[in-house]
This record gives C-alpha cells, sequence and structure tokens, in this order.
C-alpha cells in the first residue's frame, strides 16, 4: 500500500494568496495553482470543515480581521473563500471539534490582545459569532489537545507580557477557562503539542525568539506541566514543527 503524496499550502502575505505544491513522492514539489484570499495572510491549517471527507483550508487575514475558508474538491481544486469575521488582528489557527457537535471549530489568537476566540462551525465552512475568552497577557499562537484525556480538546496558549504559557481547560461544550499559567523564556512565539517521551499523555515545546531557544514542557499525567527544559540555546527560533526524523527504534532523539 502506497503512502499518499503530500502536497503544501502556503501563504503568501505579499500577495494575499494560499499558494499550493504538490509533491511527488520524492521529496520534491510541483508548482500548483494559487488562491486569492484576504489581505495579509498569515496562519493556515487543513480540515474537513463541510464534513464531506476532503480537506479544505482555513487562512487568518490579519488586515482584513477575518477567516477565509477554502472548501477544497479533493483533487487540488479549492472553492472561492468562505470569509468569516475573526476580531481585531487575526492570527494563529487552531481546528478541532471544540464542542464535540462533530463540527470543526476554529481557535484563534487575535495578535497582542488578551483573549482567545472560539469559531463555531456549522459544518459547511461557516462559522457563528465568536465566542470569546480572556486570560493572561498577550496571545502570540496556541495548539489544541486533549492534555488530561477527559476526551475534549485543551488550548495551550503562548503570551508575551509576561512571558508564559496558559492552559485553558475546555468545559466540554466549547467553553475555555485557565487551568494553569506557567513561565517561559522571552517572547514565546510558537507552540506545538506531542507525545514526546512516549507515556500516552501530550507535552508541548515552545520556540521563545528572545532568549532561551525551544523550551520542553512534559505533561506529568495529569494534565499539569512540569518544569521546562531548554534546547537550542540563542539562535532566536521563531517557528517548530514535529516528527521521528532519525526512526531510532521507533523513538527520536534530540
Amino acid at each position: 500500500m502506497h503512502s499518499p503524496l503530500l502536497d503544501l499550502a502556503a501563504t503568501s502575505r505579499g500577495e494575499g494568496t494560499v499558494r499550493l505544491l504538490w509533491g511527488q513522492g520524492t521529496g520534491s514539489f510541483g508548482a500548483g495553482p494559487s488562491y486569492p484570499v484576504d489581505p495579509d495572510p498569515s496562519s493556515i491549517v487543513t480540515g474537513d470543515f463541510n464534513a464531506d471527507g476532503k480537506l479544505d483550508l482555513a487562512v487568518s487575514s490579519r488586515v482584513n480581521h477575518t477567516v477565509s475558508v477554502l472548501l477544497g474538491d479533493g483533487v487540488g481544486g479549492f472553492a472561492p473563500p468562505i470569509t468569516s469575521p475573526a476580531g481585531n488582528d487575526t492570527g494563529w489557527l487552531a481546528a478541532g471539534d471544540f464542542k464535540r457537535d462533530g463540527n470543526l471549530d476554529l481557535a484563534v489568537t487575535n495578535w497582542g490582545s488578551t483573549s482567545v476566540l472560539l469559531l463555531p462551525g456549522d459544518g459547511t465552512g461557516r462559522f457563528g459569532a465568536p465566542l470569546t475568552f480572556t486570560a493572561g497577557g498577550k496571545f502570540t499562537s496556541l495548539t489544541a489537545a486533549d492534555f488530561d484525556r477527559n476526551g475534549t480538546l485543551d488550548l495551550a496558549v503562548t503570551c508575551e507580557d509576561p512571558n508564559s504559557l496558559i492552559i485553558l481547560k475546555n468545559d466540554g461544550n466549547g467553553g475555555f477557562g485557565v487551568s494553569a499559567e506557567y513561565a517561559l523564556g522571552a517572547v514565546p512565539i510558537e507552540i506545538s503539542s506531542g507525545d514526546f517521551d512516549g507515556d500516552g499523555w501530550a507535552d508541548l515545546v515552545v520556540t521563545n525568539q528572545d532568549d532561551t531557544g525551544a523550551t520542553v514542557l512534559l505533561n506529568n499525567g495529569t494534565g499539569a506541566f512540569g518544569r521546562g527544559t531548554n534546547y537550542f540555546p540563542g539562535g532566536n527560533p521563531s517557528s517548530v514543527t514535529l516528527g521521528d526524523m532519525n526512526i531510532k527504534m521507533g523513538r527520536s532523539t534530540w
């Protein structure tokens, strides 16, 4: 059985477009089409927003304060964007069924604000009125995972001023409240989650752009996190991704 050929979708801030590159299965990519979206697109995520079994794209626009959803046809084509309001300075996106109604929702940070928005999906690629949750300092990025393994997706949000990580626990209906806060290095800029120690609990990694490199925080098995360990000191890291790069006995090493 052959693995699917992975393609790439990237935002172009200067053009206000999403560009596609078709995977060749050799590590190289061929040129694909581009699709216009609202100006200054920043974050992009994939998901099946209209529940037809085909991947769609959601893109945030910092200038127009919107999220655009491009519905995929399953063969590389996308419909014109469906645009929804998403607060001021729309930033990082995370997709998930936060309300547990079978429809994909979007969690959104607004750059420099103290709020996270939840855009409830209606199953057609459109979203209802944003729900606002306020906590902590100026939010930069976020990721979603079931940190306490209770069957609902929670959020981990990085903050600048103060430099910290805030865990927003899902109440089971798409409502969020602060459950914990952890200190980070200067200017935490991006966050991602994965099981780094193989215990079945979602851990976190954060890049601190002006300070301590990448900080890994391990889940203690209750949904809380221990003191972070820093890697890649210096170098002003800005972004991070996860994967088993060396396939060593099924486990990766840093």
